[in-house]
């Protein structure tokens, strides 16, 4: 089942904003690792059977069985954290390398002049709980407002947040809840002006200076960009990443959309940021989808900065992108030809056979249909599909191609097959 770890209902870690990961002890990073990192909690574990960690507790397997799993990871965890202690300055080779993935805040975030990192701490309100490490592995979605949030694979969270003034907690939580998931893209000096003053329209102005349109105006002369795809908004155009020894660095905002504020559209970059906008530029997103334009900027809230280190020249990451999205497009085109398919769910009772391939089917209705065709047409490997009615009520869904299954967005235990003819 996976938890949403954006809601900040999670309340079990409490630790001053003041506070930084370098100041904390044993039992507090145990603990954040536990809320924040679950899913590198079986590496942990790993790494812990080949160290001192049983034996100079004089634990067993027998004495093992009497410990709950969740105690047993946690009290692990701070163990371990003991064997490997977090770094004061500077990272040790003995530091536990989930702890390094936290306190891995590159230095260029952290500089007291114009960092991303400190203009955020002296800003916004900073806030740990909202912190996550997403595996690399992660894959998931969850629904946000009737809009599908997808698992930003690969990339660290930082829970930064710009409360209103006189927001109540209430409205906070249904803020969080209710409002989509998007991103916003831009590079390293204009996340420090966001970061300080907020989200502006072109034309603004900002300490004396007028904030200008960027890399075009589709759709809107005068409006602020966001994407719910983080990966289309991380574009090398965007974001200016910056090369830091043999990586470079990509900053993106996460940020909170009012439903029913924005106008939607389709993927607007020029042939030399993406050569052929049919194609699905994140296959999880359909082309026409990945750009939504907002006129008032009361309706983006800034929620965290996300951060991602890669190897590879950002120029070369497109273009290789673009190449394997065109080939898995193509070969689906080349597969099913130009017929219309019929999509179908299993509908076997709940605990039933729902992953049996024989049925029982149903047919979904004729917007999920054209919804689910348009996205394999198009090479996507998931789709949103929303709200859909089953024995067990009124939940939101979405489909795997690559497994071809249909799976609840608050629960991944909870799949059906489906089928397209």
């Amino acid at each position: 089942c996976i938890r949403d770890r954006s809601t900040g209902e999670d309340d079990t870690l409490r630790v001053l904003e003041s506070q930084n990961y370098e100041t904390w002890d044993h039992k507090q990073l145990a603990s954040y690792i536990y809320e924040h990192m679950r899913d590198h909690l079986d590496n942990t574990e790993q790494l812990a059977k080949t160290q001192r960690v049983l034996k100079e507790n004089n634990l067993d397997g027998n004495k093992l069985k009497n410990i709950k799993e969740d105690d047993w990871r946690k009290f692990v965890l701070e163990k371990l954290l003991q064997i490997y202690p977090p770094p004061k300055l500077e990272f040790s080779r003995k530091t536990h390398p989930d702890v390094q993935k936290l306190l891995d805040i590159p230095i260029k975030l952290k500089d007291c002049k114009q960092g991303i990192w400190f203009v955020a701490m002296k800003t916004l309100t900073r806030m740990p709980k909202f912190d996550q490490v997403y595996d690399e592995n992660d894959v998931w979605c969850l629904d946000r407002g009737g809009r599908p949030y997808f698992s930003p694979t690969g990339w660290r969270r930082y829970g930064f947040y710009s409360k209103k003034k006189d927001e109540t907690d209430e409205e906070f939580q249904n803020l969080v809840k209710n409002w989509h998931v998007a991103y916003h893209g831009t590079d390293k000096l204009n996340v420090d002006s966001i970061m300080e003053k907020g989200l502006a329209l072109p034309g603004t102005l900002v300490d004396g200076k007028e904030i200008k349109v960027l890399h075009g105006s589709v759709g809107a002369k005068c409006a602020i960009f966001v994407s719910p795809s983080i990966e289309y908004s991380s574009h090398w155009v965007y974001t200016k990443p910056e090369k830091i020894g043999n990586e470079y660095l990509y900053c993106v905002l996460q940020v909170r959309v009012k439903p029913e504020s924005f106008k939607e559209q389709g993927n607007t970059l020029w042939k030399g940021g993406w050569a052929d906008t049919t194609i699905p530029f994140d296959t999880r997103f359909g082309a026409h989808q990945l750009e939504w334009v907002v006129t008032n900027p009361e309706n983006i809230r800034v929620t965290g900065l996300m951060v991602k280190k890669e190897k590879v020249n950002p120029e070369t990451s497109i273009k290789e992108r673009f190449a394997k999205n065109k080939a898995v497009r193509d070969a689906r085109q080349k597969e099913i030809g130009t017929a219309k398919g019929l999509w179908y769910w299993n509908c076997a009772p709940t605990g039933g056979s729902v992953l049996l391939r024989t049925g029982p089917w149903q047919p979904y209705s004729d917007s999920d249909t054209e919804k689910l065709e348009t996205a394999y047409k198009s090479g996507q490997s998931h789709c949103y599909i929303g709200n859909l009615k089953t024995d067990v009520g009124t939940n939101a869904y979405w489909v795997d191609f690559s497994e071809m299954e249909q799976k609840r967005c608050d629960n991944l235990l909870l799949r059906r097959a489906v089928k397209r003819e």
